[in-house]
């Protein structure tokens, strides 16, 4: 009778010991040994448009005036008013572009004498940065963070951190591209995002990167550190967690005991994995820790266990057929010119481009941050980014920035599941050679995702390349006087003989692209289809409370009141709207139709405000 009394509380000892690993687990899964400043706040600022008084300006105590970062000079209301109307864009209230001077005051706590202190900002221009006024260095990186190391400078105490940061669009010679032009995101000038110092250990991790393998049920992590330790051995322990259905999983950590090297190889073994795709998204959370007995650092990533991968002129997802449903995305924030640096907005924006069937973004000249990448993993949204590049890469110098830009993206981006493809920028005409040798660079330093030479190159006279994986064009280069190349049913130029499709052919559910797409030996996706203009619904003009203003939708009703015919306005939008929705439905079922096709970009689900206001959505700019 005793012991019958006490095998409940047997029961609850052994149960509670049982739990004691996996509460370590999550416990040791969360441990962080860094620590952070958060610079967000009141800066000093001075404007110098004009590039001069550099140096008083570093020597001067003060600055002038003030603003609040993270934000824009637009966001601030610095810089000249705009009282200039254009139709060919939306239109900036406020407009700077040259250097600008950012202050602020810091105070190192005492704990982090001897540690290295890195400055992190998340998206900026290119900048330049002093410390007490010693130069700290510079970067021009664009789609990826910013870092500094000021180890160096920042002692326990009280220190000024000045920056540069300079939006001239000529130190950037990458064309009208949309991590730059006021066709759509703005030239604003300032820091977005994430914005603070960050201190670790001396010896510390720079890089982690994961390669998932599915079919060996196993994650390859390679880690690079700042120097390879003195001690002749270096330990490694991966804690990894799985996010599924809302809930989390903390599964078994491994241990590693390495040879002392800057760069550590480990493989974790899953008994069982959960496959990542678009309509199912089980995400896993890596926490790698290493130690040499008297320190110790840490990296988190987020990664799937997927394979996106070509078979043939079609794209496959885990071994299986997949056909991706596009949308070209230019960067189109009307509120703020810059995009989200929030997963919330972005799953927002996701969640309605997958209410219309869209499984796939192709970022047109430009990389979205961190947030869109996190937003799309937990969506099942398959990504393209492309380098910032629009025009002729005539310049070796201009292919050098490139590549350095697009291996700093692929370290910061590449991790995450829904980063399976990458181009190299859009219509380039010119160069070849050196694009060839980016993208070959690009591809020694992460064979991960699956790359293109560019979308839409020579507009679509260029054949494609053996180095890319897949190719985007709106024809294919063979016969190319003729409408059998055409993969798209509008053709923007229409300089073939017979014009595009769409002008020259009766409607017909028979309509393909079968020759153009024959004639291409990989996956071969139709470059920006559609880009049917619907009429203004000038009702959209009050939404326009932020950074810019809808002065050409403003022109637009103008011309429409002096014609005296402002009372059809919501009648011409529907009809033109109706007719707009019906020619998109004819191009995306051409587009299916096709055997052997691999995808399209729509141009676009969303209004386009730029290259004279091409409203070209079924959506608003807003979504």
């Amino acid at each position: 009778m005793t012991s019958l009394r006490k095998a409940p509380r047997l029961k609850s000892l052994v149960f509670l010991l049982l739990c004691i690993p996996a509460l370590f687990s999550f416990k040791a899964a969360d441990k962080q040994y860094r620590e952070t400043i958060d610079l967000s706040g009141r800066w000093q600022f001075a404007p110098d448009e004009k590039n001069a008084n550099i140096g008083q300006k570093l020597l001067s105590p003060t600055f002038a005036d003030s603003i609040l970062l993270p934000g824009t000079t637009d966001t601030n209301h610095k810089g000249r008013k705009n009282d200039t109307r254009t139709t060919m864009h939306l239109n900036r209230n406020y407009v700077y572009e040259g250097p600008a001077w950012y202050r602020k005051e810091v105070v190192i706590p005492a704990n982090w004498k001897s540690r290295s202190i890195f400055l992190f900002m998340e998206r900026t221009k290119p900048t330049k940065v002093w410390v007490d006024g010693q130069f700290a260095g510079e970067s021009i990186l664009l789609e990826s963070p910013q870092e500094y190391d000021l180890s160096r400078l920042l002692t326990p105490g009280r220190h000024i951190i000045t920056l540069c940061i300079d939006n001239n669009a000529k130190r950037t010679p990458y064309g009208g591209v949309h991590m730059y032009s006021d066709d759509t995101q703005t030239n604003w000038n300032g820091v977005i995002g994430r914005f603070c110092l960050e201190a670790s250990a001396p010896l510390h991790i720079t890089d982690l990167q994961v390669t998932p393998d599915i079919e060996n049920k196993k994650a390859v992590c390679r880690i690079k550190l700042n120097r390879a330790p003195k001690s002749g051995n270096v330990s490694l322990e991966l804690f990894i967690s799985k996010e599924e259905n809302g809930k989390t999983e903390a599964l078994s950590p491994a241990g590693f005991t390495l040879k002392s090297d800057s760069t550590l190889t480990a493989t974790y073994n899953f008994s069982d994995i959960s496959l990542w795709d678009e309509y199912h998204q089980p995400l896993y959370k890596i926490n790698a820790v290493v130690s040499d007995g008297k320190q110790a650092d840490n990296r988190t990533a987020t990664f799937g266990m997927r394979k996106f991968a070509t078979r043939g002129t079609q794209f496959t997802i885990n071994g299986k057929t997949t056909f991706l449903r596009g949308k070209h995305d230019g960067c189109v924030f009307p509120l703020t010119g810059f995009p989200p640096m929030d997963t919330a907005r972005w799953m927002r924006v996701f969640r309605i481009a997958k209410s219309y069937g869209i499984n796939h973004y192709r970022f047109h000249t430009w990389c979205p941050p961190e947030a869109a990448f996190t937003a799309a993993d937990h969506l099942g949204i398959y990504l393209q980014p492309e380098l910032p590049f629009w025009g002729g890469l005539d310049a070796d110098s201009t292919a050098t920035m490139l590549t350095k830009e697009g291996i700093a993206l692929l370290k910061s981006y590449a991790n995450h599941p829904s980063f399976v493809m990458f181009g190299m920028g859009n219509e380039i005409w010119s160069g070849h050679e050196r694009v060839k040798k980016v993208l070959t660079a690009l591809k020694q330093s992460d064979s991960r995702p699956l790359y293109s030479e560019g979308s839409n190159n020579n507009i679509g006279y260029a054949p494609s390349i053996d180095e890319e994986d897949f190719h985007v064009a709106a024809r294919t280069p063979f016969a190319h006087d003729s409408i059998l190349t055409h993969i798209r049913l509008i053709h923007a130029f229409c300089d073939s003989k017979d014009g595009g499709i769409l002008n020259t052919v009766s409607p017909s559910t028979q309509i393909n692209y079968d020759y153009g797409v024959n004639h291409i030996n990989k996956p071969l996706i139709s470059h920006e289809i559609g880009q049917y203009q619907v009429y203004p619904d000038y009702k959209e003009i009050a939404k326009y409370t932020g950074v810019l203003n809808a002065a050409n939708l403003e022109e637009f009703r103008d011309r429409l009141t002096k014609a005296d015919m402002i009372d059809q306005n919501q009648a011409f939008t529907k009809a033109s709207g109706a007719l707009a929705a019906l020619c998109y439905r004819a191009e995306i079922e051409a587009a299916l139709r096709t055997k052997g096709m691999a995808g399209f970009h729509l141009l676009d689900l969303q209004d386009y405000p730029g290259q004279g206001t091409a409203l070209v959505g079924i959506l608003d700019a807003f979504m």
